[in-house]
């Protein structure tokens, strides 16, 4: 059980890392504006804290809405899920750890 749960938090961390790069090209290519708002976010290039607490306040706040854009939308959706079940999942191992007969 607990190599399901650690394959299923490393499979969601890459698809959420996918989804990000998407939305930053996304962001960059159709609203520039917005994109300057979340620091000029990107995985590999200026990615800094600060840039990193932009582009999270942006995925968890309503500031997509500005973009009028479904595509932004749908995005920041799936970003929301896939962040927000990665975050059980490492609950439920970090747990599991502390309970080694588990």
């Amino acid at each position: 059980m607990r190599d399901l749960t650690l394959t299923a938090m490393m499979v969601l961390v890459v698809a959420y890392l996918v989804t990000i790069v998407i939305t930053t090209a996304v962001l960059k290519a159709r609203h520039p504006t917005v994109w300057e708002m979340t620091g000029n976010f990107g995985l590999f290039a200026n990615n800094s804290l600060q840039s990193g607490w932009k582009m999270m306040r942006f995925i968890f706040s309503d500031r997509y809405r500005l973009t009028g854009d479904r595509a932004v939308t749908l995005l920041v959706m799936i970003l929301r899920v896939l962040f927000v079940a990665s975050m059980v999942l490492f609950a439920i191992n970090f747990a599991k750890s502390l309970r080694p007969d588990y």
